[in-house]
């Protein structure tokens, strides 16, 4: 899942077999992107012995304009993500059903080379509608596990805040790498109850990215 995700990457060959992962922004540079997420879940209510399927898709665009070069090739951005798009899968009751919500997201983000962000700015005009959690189910009430569950759902899509998203990843290694090299990155996401205690805390998630080459 590691190979290079955004068309900006710049490939610096150092020697024969090894290379500098790194992006090159280009002030005035547009790029637009399109993310599409399918899952298959199956879930077991209170009660039944028996799994319910349900299939979910989940997709977006967003456009990324380069609006300020600044030193060691950091550079200011400038995000748009208009909506979101949902498409429940048919059910034995219901056909596929897809649901928008408009987000006409804006947002001015300080990325490094290696696609850190180093600083985000909200610009979204006042009153925007809250971003719901799109991968909580629909029997949220009646399985306390669910929120954790929909988080791990949501990492496993890459879906959802900058930070975790496939917009501004992979997260480049520090040092040359070569076919086959890896590291590792660790992520965090919502607090959790830990276990036997009264207290949460946020748990982590660790990814292991493998460069597979140019592509």
């Amino acid at each position: 899942m590691a190979m290079p995700l955004l068309a900006t990457v710049f490939l610096a060959l150092n020697s024969a077999d090894t290379v500098t992962l790194s992006r090159n922004f280009k002030l005035g540079e547009k790029l637009a992107y399109s993310v599409n997420g399918h899952i298959s879940i199956e879930q077991r209510q209170i009660g039944l012995n028996t799994f319910i399927p349900e299939d979910l898709d989940l997709g977006y665009k967003f456009t990324v304009e380069t609006v300020q070069l600044k030193a060691d090739g950091i550079a200011d951005v400038i995000y748009l993500r208009p909506s979101i798009t949902q498409t429940e899968g048919e059910t034995f009751d219901a056909p596929p059903k897809t649901t928008i919500e408009k987000l006409n997201q804006r947002v001015r983000i300080t990325v490094s080379p290696i696609n850190e962000i180093l600083k985000v700015v909200d610009e979204t005009a006042p009153k925007k509608k809250k971003v719901r959690n799109w991968l909580v189910g629909r029997q949220e009430g009646a399985n306390p596990f669910l929120p954790f569950i929909s988080e791990v759902q949501r990492l496993a899509l890459f879906f959802g805040p900058l930070d975790s998203s496939l917009d501004f990843n992979p997260k480049f290694n520090f040092d040359e790498v070569k076919v086959g090299d890896s590291w590792k990155r660790t992520v965090g996401f919502s607090p959790q109850q830990l276990k036997g205690k009264n207290n949460q805390a946020v748990q982590r998630l660790d990814y292991t990215y493998v460069y597979k080459g140019e592509v």
